[in-house]
């Protein structure tokens, strides 16, 4: 399985410092083991740069992907099925709730979420299109048809999920796997180094603070180092960029630990 997202960083360009996309790819394999695939930096979020990053992945050797969790950005879906056409595309359902929640009346808010609740925690598909419709046919419903617009137009992405066991669908459901990652890397005792090599990224001590902030990538050397313009770099001294066989194999199936 294949989490991706991309997290709005400030990237420090000459004397200014400016708001950009950071592209993650975090992979699960079949033994259950999470590994950060990779991180891109752009100026804004886009499907045809995903494309890209997808077709990236699959040049290093991700070919058996079973599902991709990916927010509901438009063509998105499309591009991980260009890559990887027999995968299953679960759009987040964090992402959706925020979607759908974001032109309720500020009162309204907390009884509206109340109210979708049975529809991502159903049973199956035909119960959540029957929690949809009663939620559509309530009071909520007919204030809000913003709300019932985008679970009905992300209908088939939303869905999947469903289809399997309550314990799974923690895994599949969202892709917050990413924002745990950072925020674990930005509260570590320790700062952190994010090398790439061929095949895929470690993690090794080095020059992630704190208040990390900034994707900083090294193409020379083959190194994605994340680190603070407000606290600088280690003085640690750098050790050898990993190679291939010292990173982890590809992401091959959806089993978390």
């Amino acid at each position: 399985m294949i989490y991706l997202d991309a997290l709005v960083v400030k990237v420090k360009d000459g004397a200014h410092v400016r708001n950009k996309a950071a592209h993650l790819a975090v992979g699960v394999d079949v033994d259950g083991i999470k590994h950060v695939l990779g991180i891109w930096v752009q100026t804004s979020e886009g499907a045809k740069f995903w494309a890209g990053v997808c077709a990236e992945l699959a040049n290093r050797g991700v070919k058996d992907v079973l599902i991709v969790c990916c927010d509901g950005l438009t063509g998105f879906p499309e591009a991980i099925e260009a890559t990887w056409p027999s995968s299953t595309v679960q759009t987040c359902v964090v992402h959706l709730i925020r979607a759908a929640m974001r032109f309720v009346n500020w009162h309204d808010r907390k009884r509206a979420a109340a109210a979708l609740k049975p529809i991502y925690q159903a049973a199956d598909a035909e119960t959540a299109r029957i929690e949809l419709e009663a939620f559509k046919a309530s009071e909520l419903g007919r204030k809000n048809p913003h709300t019932v617009a985008t679970f009905e137009n992300a209908w088939e992405r939303f869905i999947p999920f469903l289809a399997f066991p309550p314990m799974l669908r923690r895994v599949i459901y969202t892709t917050d796997e990413i924002v745990k990652i950072v925020l674990e890397c930005r509260s570590a005792d320790q700062p952190v180094t994010v090398r790439c090599s061929q095949r895929g990224v470690s993690s090794t001590p080095g020059h992630l603070r704190r208040s990390a902030g900034v994707v900083k990538m090294q193409r020379p050397t083959g190194r994605t180092i994340l680190t603070a313009p407000s606290t600088g770099t280690s003085s640690r001294p750098e050790e050898p960029c990993p190679t291939a066989d010292d990173i982890i194999k590809p992401v091959l199936g959806c089993r978390s630990a």
